[in-house]
């Protein structure tokens, strides 16, 4: 395994780490790991690093770097905005890889805004041949938020229940100060930085997606319970729809957003490992 830091994009403004194996798999991707949200290149508690040196042991390639502003990339300003910004950024990575390497397909992984932003550019991009998207965007279906509540309760002792009914009903005085902390854990689980797009925009991008054979997978973990509670949510919100059977949806409760404990951590290396090398040999099958 080789391990090359760049620079790239306009002004070589943009910094990454090209990881390449030993060994080369015949038909291999290269994996694009960016931002989770404001996070450097490296991931939570460097899950980028991790996945990219267990993918380079498959004998896949990978490319982790900063979008703009992000780690170690210089700041370009951008009048369209953010998410703009962002997908020249990632495509810009895509170019990299393709003048340097050679390389012509890409898998996009990424957590939260990171996985919002590859759904963008695969929407874009057809070298784009898959994408993993981890506490992305999220619709809640009606047992969502009953079924959230009912968790919350059930993970709360019987004077830790009571303490939070009576702070509901006399949110004044100590009680307010009380409960600042479950104030904040409400802000917190709010953790999408980007706002859905319509329903039926994002029904009419999957069928593109799917349609175009696209790999998709699309993840979330047990701690964003506002806007996903439950394993069949997903297919309650969307089964209605064709993509929904094209689409594999993970619910991984064991897995919080920021990969705080070692077993989510190896969890999510898993994961993207299984559906890059899945991708590796359904190539390979077709020759």
């Amino acid at each position: 395994m080789k391990e090359q830091a760049f620079t790239f994009g306009a002004g070589d403004a943009l910094v990454g780490i090209f990881c390449k194996p030993t060994n080369v798999l015949a038909n291999s991707p290269v994996v694009l790991l960016t931002n989770a949200g404001v996070l450097p290149r490296q991931g939570p508690h460097r899950a980028n690093v991790r996945i990219a040196r267990a993918l380079a042991e498959l004998g896949i390639a990978s490319l982790r770097f900063d979008l703009a502003g992000h780690g170690d990339s210089l700041p370009i300003g951008n009048p369209a905005g953010l998410g703009a910004q962002a997908t020249v950024d990632i495509k810009s990575a895509m170019d990299w890889a393709q003048r340097q390497e050679g390389a012509d397909t890409f898998l996009i992984f990424g957590i939260c805004s990171g996985g919002i932003f590859g759904f963008t550019v695969a929407l874009a991009d057809a070298r784009v041949a898959g994408l993993f998207m981890f506490d992305g965007y999220g619709y809640r279906s009606r047992w969502t938020m009953p079924i959230r509540h009912f968790k919350r309760a059930a993970s709360r002792s019987p004077g830790e229940f009571i303490a939070a009914i009576r702070r509901r009903l006399a949110p004044t005085g100590a009680d307010v100060a009380n409960g600042a902390g479950e104030q904040a854990e409400e802000r917190l689980s709010d953790v999408n930085p980007l706002a859905n797009p319509p329903l039926p925009e994002f029904v009419a991008a999957m069928q593109q997606l799917t349609n175009r054979g696209a790999d998709v997978i699309i993840a979330y973990g047990g701690s964003i319970l506002e806007w996903y509670s439950y394993a069949r949510q997903f297919t309650d919100v969307f089964g209605a729809y064709d993509f929904c059977t094209r689409v594999r949806n993970a619910y991984c409760p064991d897995v919080d957003h920021t990969l705080l404990t070692r077993h989510a951590q190896q969890r999510m290396v898993g994961m993207v490992c299984d559906w890059a090398q899945n991708w590796t040999r359904t190539a390979a099958s077709r020759g």
